[in-house]
This record gives C-alpha cells, structure tokens and sequence, in this order.
C-alpha cells in the first residue's frame, strides 16, 4: 500500500482507516478515499473473521470480556474451513460465548453475499468512519486521521456531472429498504454491452438471462429483491419459489423462502433451475 505505485485500491471501512492513516502518518505520499463501491450487507463464512470483531467491538463487548473476545479469534482463525461449511453451527457457537443474537451472527458466517452500489459519500458514511478511527486508535494506537483532508468526493462528483446525476441529491438520499421492495422493479439484468435492464417480474428477467447465454451473450451480473426485507442481491445467490403459474419471488435466506412456499403452494428453486 505504501510503494508509492497503486493508484487505485478497494478495502474495507477498517482496512481503508488504517490506509489513510498510515498514509498521513508517513508525510511522504497522500491517499485518498474518493468513493463509496458498496454497502456490506453480509458475506461468506472466515472472510468476515475481522468484519466480526469489528462488530464485538463495536457492541463495547471486548472493553467487558477480552478475553473471550481473543479466545474467538483465536478458535474462528483455527476453524475457518469448519465455519465455511458449517455456519449455523458456528453462528450458535459463537451466540454461547459472546451473547450476541444468532441471527446476527448467522448474516456473517452464512454462504454467499450481498453488496449494494453506492458511489456518492453520505455524511453518515463518514460519521461511522470516524467512530471507527476513534476505537481503532483506543485499541492499536492508530495514528491521527485528518478527515477533511482525506475525504475527497471531488472526482465522483465530476463523474455524477459527466453523467447528468445530480450528485447533491444522491448525498441526501439514504434508502432505507423495506419488505417487498415496494416501488421497485423486482429485478435486473446486466447483460455486457448492453448495460442494465429492468424487468416488471423476476421470470421476466429470467427469461431474459436465457436468451442471453442462448445467444452467447455474456450475463456479468443478475439483482432481484428479498422478499422479506426488501435488501437488493445478486440472483444468483437467492433463493426463489416458484408458484403454480410460473411467477418467482426471490429470498435470501433459505428458510424463508421454504416458509413462504410452504403458505403459498409453490416450491423453493435455485438460479440455475430457473435461469439454464
């Protein structure tokens, strides 16, 4: 990071804090964080190890038990294949020695994972940032951090203007998701070359991805809607029913989709029996 060669990197929130302090720290070479690519909803399994005790931290949980805290780290860096294959095992495992809800849990062990896009830099995102520079340098004695200086939207908000997108407003828009998506194309289709479309129903867009590969056209990416929270995934880590009449509606977690199928009469599949 301080080869004075990369010109552009994508880290996580503790990751880029440290970045940016370590940057001004050395006097000799200036980073910049310049955007926003996502909001983490939830990934897969070891790669959330540290996202995890971030979490700890955050709940002042390791400030009453360090020393479970450090056991955690410990037995999860051990056990990253075990925790891969089994997350709710794990998930209630860790539940026992920290006390933290297991549904909580469950969103960083469980396979797969959810980004959601958002390029402009909200004054929430860099309230958080402070706050987690602020326990980061309680804990490691991390260096200052002159947000003023490092926060630079400069170049996204000349891609907004290039664009014709009102980036102001982008900064005031916090979407806060709700069940079922209400309002929202339930999916989308990116297909390469074409950019993005959106489609009134998931079979739609389905029906779409088919034609796609039937055509020999790439399908770089798929996004449809949780039904139960209304968060925004990639198609091809949900889960879907399928009714009766053919109509699809896209889940992220298992059980609620089994649940759902179970009320409605239709029957739980996966992308590739509905998109192949």
């Amino acid at each position: 990071m301080l080869a004075g060669k990369l010109a552009f990197g994508v880290m996580g929130d503790y990751p880029l804090i440290v970045n940016g302090a370590k940057f001004q720290a050395g006097g000799n070479a200036e980073a910049r964080f310049i955007a926003v690519t996502g909001r983490k909803i939830f990934d897969g399994s070891e790669a959330d190890i540290p996202t995890f005790h971030g979490t700890v931290v955050l709940k002042d949980f390791a400030e009453k038990y360090p020393e479970l805290v450090q056991a955690y780290i410990e037995a999860t860096m051990e056990a990253q294949d075990w925790i891969a294959k089994n997350p709710v095992e794990a998930a209630i495992k860790v539940s026992e020695w920290t006390g933290i809800e297991k549904e909580v849990l469950y969103l960083y062990f469980s396979p797969g994972g959810i980004s959601t896009f958002e390029a402009s830099i909200k004054p929430e995102w860099v309230k958080a940032l402070k706050y987690d520079h602020a326990l980061l340098a309680k804990e490691t004695n991390l260096s200052p951090l002159d947000f003023d200086r490092w926060v630079d939207p400069a170049f996204v908000k000349a891609a907004f203007k290039a664009r014709g997108k009102d980036y102001d407003a982008a900064v005031r828009q916090v979407v806060v998701s709700k069940p079922g998506a209400p309002g929202l194309k339930p999916a989308e289709i990116w297909i390469d070359g074409a950019g993005i479309t959106a489609f009134d129903s998931i079979k739609a867009m389905t029906d779409a991805a088919k034609a796609a590969k039937g055509a020999g056209k790439p399908v770089l990416a798929t996004y449809v809607y949780d039904h139960a929270s209304g968060l925004k995934l990639f198609g091809n880590v949900a889960f879907f029913v399928e009714a009766k009449d053919g109509a699809l509606t896209a889940f992220m977690k298992k059980g609620e989709a089994e649940a759902f199928a179970k009320r409605s009469g239709g029957k739980v599949v996966g992308w590739d029996a509905i998109a192949s």
